[in-house]
């Protein structure tokens, strides 16, 4: 499971901006976020979002993205 997250923190520009943002906040490491419970629920939110994309559901250009609370 880490490393699914780590990939979709390497290609994902929105998820990787949730886990930098909570990293910041909680001042850790990125890779530490990772191993979060809940940083696991959110990249299922992440990647049913690209999964909805790529079946042809583009958002255009809304701005909604699951960004989750960081805790």
């Amino acid at each position: 499971m880490i490393n699914d997250l780590n990939n979709l923190y390497k290609n994902n520009e929105r998820f990787r901006a949730y886990v930098d943002r909570c990293a910041a906040q909680a001042k850790l490491p990125a890779q530490e976020i990772l191993r979060r419970a809940l940083t696991r629920e959110v990249a299922k939110l992440y990647q049913a979002a690209e999964t909805e994309e790529a079946k042809g559901f583009q958002s255009g250009s809304s701005t909604y993205a699951p960004m989750g609370e960081c805790v």
